[in-house]
């Protein structure tokens, strides 16, 4: 399976020497342009460059490898790697910018859902890790996905420190009746808000389409703190102080 080779510019490394996770699995990554100098960290993706600007599905002919991947638990461990990382990282940002008070600056983290929040793995490993958009509907509808447990109980902790936690998600708006209930049912509840794609945002990148509603929760008050997801278009082209990018090995969406 093929590797990332990660790059790391000079500016970045300054940033990381002073403010890097303790976590030694964590490491930090520059995907290129789009991060605008902002710091991202990661664990190895198996996946192409993440500066690659196409949709990418591994499909079956790397099926083994990526079922190895995630049935070992080797995926569970880095996933709860980078959830540490997040706390910590966010922990010490809000109690040097924010005196230990989050509610007073309006601090905030932002989640995606799909591979972050919630694993889709048992849909793409029936689908030798290609996409069906019919079958992937019936799946989520029925909530069969499943909660990624560290990455939920980093989510609790933050709510539970007074941060505010805004989930936003690429699906499309018409699937906010069973995507707002497959999260309260696996246990992910009193978010500030929940973002799904407009119809006027359906041909938008993720990326333009995410940092576009970044921009518009900092203009409402909300002082973006972290983004935590699986792509980096989670957390791409600006208004975040920092993303932190759980691995995928089966997709790649910019």
């Amino acid at each position: 399976m093929r590797r990332i080779v990660i790059l790391l510019t000079a500016a970045l490394l300054e940033f990381v020497l002073v403010a890097s996770p303790a976590s030694a699995q964590v490491v930090p990554v520059d995907p290129g342009s789009t991060a605008a100098g902002r710091p991202i960290w990661g664990t190895g993706q198996n996946l192409p460059p993440l500066t690659a600007n196409t949709p990418y599905f591994v499909g079956p002919g790397f099926a083994t490898e990526v079922e190895a991947y995630y049935d070992s638990g080797k995926a569970l461990r880095q996933q709860a790697e980078i959830a540490t990382a997040a706390f910590d990282w966010v922990k010490r940002w809000i109690a040097n910018e924010c005196g230990g008070n989050p509610r007073s600056c309006k601090a905030t983290v932002v989640f995606d859902v799909d591979e972050t929040l919630l694993s889709n793995y048992e849909f793409y490993k029936g689908t030798d890790f290609t996409f069906d958009q019919e079958g992937w509907n019936a799946f989520n509808e029925s909530c069969r996905s499943t909660p990624i447990v560290p990455v939920r109980r980093l989510y609790t902790r933050l709510r539970t420190a007074g941060i505010r936690v805004v989930i936003m998600t690429g699906r499309a708006e018409t699937t906010r009746p069973w995507t707002q209930a497959c999260l309260e049912q696996h246990g992910i509840t009193g978010w500030d808000r929940l973002i799904l794609r407009a119809p006027d945002e359906t041909g938008l990148s993720a990326d333009a389409y995410k940092s576009g509603e970044r921009a518009a929760l900092q203009r409402d008050g909300y002082r973006i703190v972290a983004s935590i997801g699986d792509q980096v278009s989670d957390m791409s082209s600006g208004s975040l102080r920092g993303g932190f990018l759980l691995p995928n090995a089966m997709y790649l969406i910019p």
